[in-house]
C-alpha cells in the first residue's frame, strides 16, 4: 500500500466519523441548550461507545476495501478471510474504547461546569477524527492482507544486483 492510499483511506474515514460523531451527539443531547461536564456527566459517558465505534469504523471498512481489491486482481497480494478482519476490527474497537473512550471519559470527569450544545458538537467531532486520524494508518498496516507492491520489489532488486555487482568488481583501481 502506497503512502497516498493509506492517506486517502485516513482522510475519508475522518470524515465518515466525523459526520457519525455528529449525528450521535445530536440523538444523545437533542434539546440541551448546556451540556454538563463533571462528574457522573452523561457527556463524560458518551466517549466510551463513540471511541468505539470509530476505532471500528476506522479498521473495518478500509481493510475490506483492500480485500476487496485483492480480490479483483487489482492489487497483487493475498486476501484474508473476512471474520478474521471483522473479529481483528472488533479488538481494534475495543482498546479504542480502552485508550481514547477512557482518556475522554477521565478528561470530561475532572472537568467542573458545562459547555454549549455547538461547542459539545464541536468537541465530539473533533474526537472522532483525532481517533480516526490515529487508528485508520495503525489498522491499514496491520489488519491489511500483504499486498505486494511491484514497483518495490522491482527497485528493490535493482538495488541488490548494482550492490552486488559493485562489490564483484574488486578494490577501485584493481584490474585483475
Amino acid at each position: 500500500m502506497t503512502p497516498a492510499f493509506i492517506a486517502k483511506e485516513t482522510a475519508i474515514c475522518c470524515g465518515i466519523n466525523a459526520a457519525f460523531s455528529l449525528g450521535f451527539y445530536f440523538l444523545a443531547f437533542h434539546g440541551e441548550e448546556i451540556v454538563k461536564l463533571g462528574r457522573g456527566a452523561k457527556f463524560a459517558f458518551d466517549f466510551l461507545p463513540q471511541a468505539a465505534a470509530v476505532g471500528f469504523f476506522s479498521s473495518f471498512p478500509p481493510v475490506l476495501i483492500v480485500n476487496h481489491r485483492i480480490r479483483k486482481g487489482k492489487v497483487a497480494g493475498t486476501p484474508r478471510p473476512v471474520l478474521q478482519i471483522f473479529l481483528r476490527a472488533i479488538a481494534i474497537g475495543l482498546i479504542s474504547l480502552a485508550v481514547f473512550g477512557s482518556a475522554g471519559f477521565v478528561i470530561v470527569q475532572m472537568l467542573d461546569g458545562a459547555i454549549g450544545f455547538p461547542m459539545g458538537a464541536i468537541v465530539k467531532v473533533l474526537f472522532g477524527i483525532a481517533v480516526a486520524a490515529i487508528i485508520t494508518p495503525i489498522a491499514l498496516n496491520i489488519l491489511s492482507p500483504r499486498v505486494v507492491d511491484e514497483a518495490s520489489r522491482r527497485s528493490r532488486r535493482d538495488r541488490q544486483v548494482t550492490l552486488s555487482a559493485s562489490f564483484s568488481d574488486g578494490p577501485a583501481g584493481d584490474k585483475r
